[in-house]
Protein backbone atom coordinates (compact mmCIF):
# COMPACT_ATOMS: atom_id res chain seq x y z
CA UNK A 1 0.00 0.00 0.00
CA UNK A 2 2.85 2.37 0.62
CA UNK A 3 4.45 1.82 -2.48
CA UNK A 4 1.10 2.68 -4.11
CA UNK A 5 1.05 5.66 -2.27
CA UNK A 6 4.45 6.75 -3.05
CA UNK A 7 3.82 5.65 -7.07
CA UNK A 8 0.77 8.21 -7.20
CA UNK A 9 2.53 10.89 -5.35
CA UNK A 10 5.43 10.64 -7.87
CA UNK A 11 2.95 10.31 -10.85
CA UNK A 12 0.92 13.63 -9.55
CA UNK A 13 4.19 15.58 -9.67
CA UNK A 14 5.36 14.52 -12.96
CA UNK A 15 1.83 15.43 -14.17
CA UNK A 16 1.95 18.85 -12.33
CA UNK A 17 5.40 19.22 -13.43
CA UNK A 18 3.92 18.64 -17.06
CA UNK A 19 1.51 21.06 -16.96
CA UNK A 20 3.11 23.70 -15.20
CA UNK A 21 6.54 23.47 -17.80
CA UNK A 22 6.62 26.47 -19.03
CA UNK A 23 6.26 28.61 -16.12
CA UNK A 24 8.98 26.27 -14.39
CA UNK A 25 11.05 26.25 -17.35
CA UNK A 26 10.77 30.11 -17.34
CA UNK A 27 11.54 30.41 -13.38
CA UNK A 28 14.30 28.36 -14.16
CA UNK A 29 15.89 30.52 -16.79
CA UNK A 30 14.88 33.79 -14.47
CA UNK A 31 17.13 32.04 -11.62
CA UNK A 32 20.24 32.97 -13.59
CA UNK A 33 19.03 36.98 -13.84
CA UNK A 34 20.48 39.49 -11.53
CA UNK A 35 19.90 43.37 -11.50
CA UNK A 36 21.41 45.79 -9.07
CA UNK A 37 20.69 49.56 -10.22
CA UNK A 38 20.45 52.69 -8.77
CA UNK A 39 17.37 53.58 -10.70
CA UNK A 40 15.06 51.07 -12.68
CA UNK A 41 16.37 51.41 -16.56
CA UNK A 42 14.09 49.31 -19.03
CA UNK A 43 15.92 48.03 -22.18
CA UNK A 44 14.28 46.83 -24.47
CA UNK A 45 14.88 45.25 -28.37
CA UNK A 46 13.57 45.90 -31.32
CA UNK A 47 15.10 45.28 -34.99
CA UNK A 48 18.38 44.95 -33.09
CA UNK A 49 18.06 48.71 -31.72
CA UNK A 50 17.54 49.22 -27.89
CA UNK A 51 14.85 51.50 -26.96
CA UNK A 52 15.86 52.48 -23.40
CA UNK A 53 13.18 53.66 -20.95
CA UNK A 54 14.48 55.27 -17.79
CA UNK A 55 13.75 57.81 -15.13
CA UNK A 56 17.71 57.70 -14.15
CA UNK A 57 18.92 61.26 -12.38
CA UNK A 58 22.39 59.69 -11.63
CA UNK A 59 24.89 58.80 -14.23
CA UNK A 60 27.20 55.91 -13.91
CA UNK A 61 31.35 56.76 -14.22
CA UNK A 62 31.78 53.93 -16.82
CA UNK A 63 29.90 50.66 -18.43
CA UNK A 64 32.53 46.83 -19.26
CA UNK A 65 30.90 45.12 -21.71
CA UNK A 66 31.59 41.55 -20.69
CA UNK A 67 33.02 39.26 -23.64
CA UNK A 68 31.06 36.80 -25.87
CA UNK A 69 28.30 38.36 -27.06
CA UNK A 70 29.70 41.51 -28.75
CA UNK A 71 27.36 43.13 -31.07
CA UNK A 72 24.15 43.06 -28.66
CA UNK A 73 26.12 43.81 -25.56
CA UNK A 74 27.66 46.85 -27.37
CA UNK A 75 24.57 47.92 -28.30
CA UNK A 76 23.29 48.16 -25.27
CA UNK A 77 26.08 50.05 -23.75
CA UNK A 78 25.88 52.30 -26.81
CA UNK A 79 22.19 53.35 -25.58
CA UNK A 80 23.72 53.82 -22.06
CA UNK A 81 26.04 56.48 -23.35
CA UNK A 82 24.00 58.34 -25.77
CA UNK A 83 21.61 58.52 -22.98
CA UNK A 84 24.18 60.25 -20.87
CA UNK A 85 23.44 57.12 -18.36
CA UNK A 86 27.31 56.69 -18.41
CA UNK A 87 29.88 58.61 -18.94
CA UNK A 88 32.25 55.94 -20.65
CA UNK A 89 32.68 52.13 -22.32
CA UNK A 90 35.22 50.16 -20.79
CA UNK A 91 35.87 46.80 -23.11
CA UNK A 92 37.85 43.78 -22.15
CA UNK A 93 40.05 42.37 -24.57
CA UNK A 94 38.86 38.53 -24.98
CA UNK A 95 41.67 36.36 -26.06
CA UNK A 96 41.58 35.51 -30.15
CA UNK A 97 41.03 32.27 -31.64
CA UNK A 98 40.93 33.62 -35.04
CA UNK A 99 44.21 31.72 -36.52
CA UNK A 100 43.39 32.15 -40.39
CA UNK A 101 43.07 34.73 -42.69
CA UNK A 102 44.82 37.31 -40.35
CA UNK A 103 43.49 40.58 -41.21
CA UNK A 104 40.41 39.72 -42.85
CA UNK A 105 38.36 37.89 -40.31
CA UNK A 106 38.35 40.31 -37.16
CA UNK A 107 38.44 39.75 -33.53
CA UNK A 108 35.98 40.32 -30.98
CA UNK A 109 37.92 43.22 -29.51
CA UNK A 110 38.49 44.70 -32.96
CA UNK A 111 35.09 44.10 -33.56
CA UNK A 112 33.99 46.54 -30.30
CA UNK A 113 36.62 48.69 -30.89
CA UNK A 114 35.87 49.66 -34.44
CA UNK A 115 32.48 50.50 -33.70
CA UNK A 116 33.26 52.57 -30.92
CA UNK A 117 36.23 54.18 -32.90
CA UNK A 118 33.95 54.54 -35.88
CA UNK A 119 30.88 56.72 -33.59
CA UNK A 120 33.31 58.37 -31.28
CA UNK A 121 32.64 57.10 -28.27
CA UNK A 122 35.41 57.25 -25.71
CA UNK A 123 36.56 53.49 -24.29
CA UNK A 124 38.88 51.86 -22.33
CA UNK A 125 40.61 48.61 -23.23
CA UNK A 126 40.99 46.48 -20.05
CA UNK A 127 44.43 44.73 -20.77
CA UNK A 128 44.41 40.94 -20.01
CA UNK A 129 48.53 39.99 -19.64
CA UNK A 130 47.96 36.17 -20.78
CA UNK A 131 47.43 36.62 -24.72
CA UNK A 132 43.62 37.55 -23.65
CA UNK A 133 40.89 37.09 -21.35
CA UNK A 134 39.30 32.98 -21.54
CA UNK A 135 36.93 33.78 -18.63
CA UNK A 136 34.25 35.80 -16.74
CA UNK A 137 36.72 35.45 -13.68
CA UNK A 138 39.94 36.70 -15.67
CA UNK A 139 37.63 39.05 -16.68
CA UNK A 140 36.90 40.49 -12.97
CA UNK A 141 40.78 39.77 -12.10
CA UNK A 142 41.80 42.11 -15.33
CA UNK A 143 39.28 45.12 -14.38
CA UNK A 144 40.17 44.86 -10.67
CA UNK A 145 43.87 45.35 -11.84
CA UNK A 146 42.95 48.65 -13.62
CA UNK A 147 40.03 49.58 -11.09
CA UNK A 148 43.54 49.57 -8.72
CA UNK A 149 45.30 51.57 -10.82
CA UNK A 150 43.06 54.37 -11.98
CA UNK A 151 40.87 54.48 -8.51
CA UNK A 152 37.62 53.58 -10.09
CA UNK A 153 34.53 54.23 -7.55
CA UNK A 154 31.70 52.78 -9.15
CA UNK A 155 31.67 50.43 -12.40
CA UNK A 156 28.04 49.26 -14.33
CA UNK A 157 28.64 45.83 -15.39
CA UNK A 158 26.67 44.89 -19.02
CA UNK A 159 26.53 41.03 -20.26
CA UNK A 160 23.45 38.63 -21.20
CA UNK A 161 20.51 38.33 -18.89
CA UNK A 162 21.38 35.12 -18.31
CA UNK A 163 24.63 35.75 -17.77
CA UNK A 164 24.18 38.53 -14.89
CA UNK A 165 24.05 36.54 -11.55
CA UNK A 166 27.27 34.66 -12.37
CA UNK A 167 28.89 37.74 -13.64
CA UNK A 168 27.80 39.76 -9.91
CA UNK A 169 29.17 37.00 -7.80
CA UNK A 170 32.33 36.47 -9.75
CA UNK A 171 33.24 39.82 -9.89
CA UNK A 172 31.66 40.72 -5.78
CA UNK A 173 34.27 37.29 -5.15
CA UNK A 174 37.44 38.98 -6.46
CA UNK A 175 36.65 42.33 -5.50
CA UNK A 176 36.42 41.18 -1.86
CA UNK A 177 39.31 39.38 -2.21
CA UNK A 178 41.40 42.41 -3.76
CA UNK A 179 40.08 44.59 -1.18
CA UNK A 180 38.42 46.51 -3.58
CA UNK A 181 35.95 48.61 -2.67
CA UNK A 182 34.59 49.99 -6.31
CA UNK A 183 30.67 49.61 -6.07
CA UNK A 184 28.80 47.32 -8.48
CA UNK A 185 26.39 47.87 -10.46
CA UNK A 186 24.68 44.72 -13.01
CA UNK A 187 22.38 45.09 -15.83
CA UNK A 188 21.21 42.64 -18.67
CA UNK A 189 20.55 42.82 -22.52
CA UNK A 190 17.71 40.76 -24.03
CA UNK A 191 18.84 38.38 -26.59
CA UNK A 192 17.10 39.10 -29.94
CA UNK A 193 16.34 35.12 -30.30
CA UNK A 194 14.81 33.90 -27.35
CA UNK A 195 14.24 34.87 -23.76
CA UNK A 196 13.59 33.17 -20.26
CA UNK A 197 9.96 32.81 -21.97
CA UNK A 198 10.60 30.61 -24.54
CA UNK A 199 14.42 29.48 -24.53
CA UNK A 200 13.46 25.90 -24.55
CA UNK A 201 12.00 26.04 -28.09
CA UNK A 202 15.15 27.23 -30.18
CA UNK A 203 18.20 25.34 -30.13
CA UNK A 204 20.24 28.18 -29.44
CA UNK A 205 18.28 28.84 -26.68
CA UNK A 206 18.73 25.35 -24.72
CA UNK A 207 22.32 25.34 -25.61
CA UNK A 208 22.80 28.66 -23.59
CA UNK A 209 21.17 27.48 -20.65
CA UNK A 210 22.38 23.72 -20.56
CA UNK A 211 26.39 25.37 -20.69
CA UNK A 212 25.33 28.17 -17.98
CA UNK A 213 23.82 25.32 -15.65
CA UNK A 214 26.66 23.73 -16.16
CA UNK A 215 29.37 26.63 -15.62
CA UNK A 216 26.98 27.74 -12.73
CA UNK A 217 27.10 24.25 -11.00
CA UNK A 218 30.77 24.65 -10.96
CA UNK A 219 31.23 27.73 -10.23
CA UNK A 220 29.07 26.72 -6.81
CA UNK A 221 30.63 23.63 -6.31
CA UNK A 222 34.19 25.50 -5.81
CA UNK A 223 32.80 28.51 -4.09
CA UNK A 224 34.29 27.38 -1.38
CA UNK A 225 37.77 27.00 -2.16
CA UNK A 226 38.52 30.46 -2.96
CA UNK A 227 38.13 32.35 -6.47
CA UNK A 228 41.26 31.12 -7.36
CA UNK A 229 39.79 27.94 -8.11
CA UNK A 230 36.97 29.15 -10.46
Amino acid sequence: MKKFIAFLCVLVLICVGYLCRERLLSAYAKSFEKEVLKEPISLTLKDNDFLLSSDQKESYEGVLILGGNPIIRLNGAIALYKSGIVKKIYITKPRSYVQTYNGILQSEFEKVSLVLNHLKIPYEVIENPRNGATSTLEEAKDFATFAKKRGVKEVLLLTDSFHTSRTYATFSNVFKKEGLSTKLYIIGVPNPFYDEGNWWRSELGLRTYIVESGTTLAHWLRAFEGVEEY
